[in-house]
């Protein structure tokens, strides 16, 4: 299931949740997987429909560019947080740095 279609369930089921499943098969071309998901979050909790929107949305952001932050920073820092942002080792950097550029980046 796409993010999109992610998105629609999670917003269907939270806010129209009577015709969740007949809105999720319209908008998103009548995949199965999505009516399914949409009728599982109706028949949550309104919890559950809020932390599955909250999810959807989080996935739908872009993360910070590791070129642009990068650029800000020192030389050292700079290398590791390319390395982080390449899911490459980072040389001798101390845990804390490696954690912080991570944190940075959102990852």
């Amino acid at each position: 299931m796409t993010g999109g279609v992610r998105r629609l369930c999670a917003l269907a089921a939270l806010f129209a949740p009577e015709r969740a499943g007949a809105l999720v098969g319209r908008l998103a071309g009548a995949t199965p997987d999505g009516a399914r998901e949409a009728g599982r979050l109706v028949a949550s909790a309104r919890r559950e429909r809020l932390r599955a929107l909250a999810e959807a949305l989080t996935l739908a952001l872009p993360g910070p560019d590791a070129e642009a932050l990068a650029a800000s920073e020192r030389p050292a820092v700079a290398a590791v947080l390319r390395a982080v942002a390449a899911g490459l080792p980072a040389g001798v950097a101390s845990p804390a740095l490696v954690r912080l550029c991570r944190e940075r980046l959102g990852r």
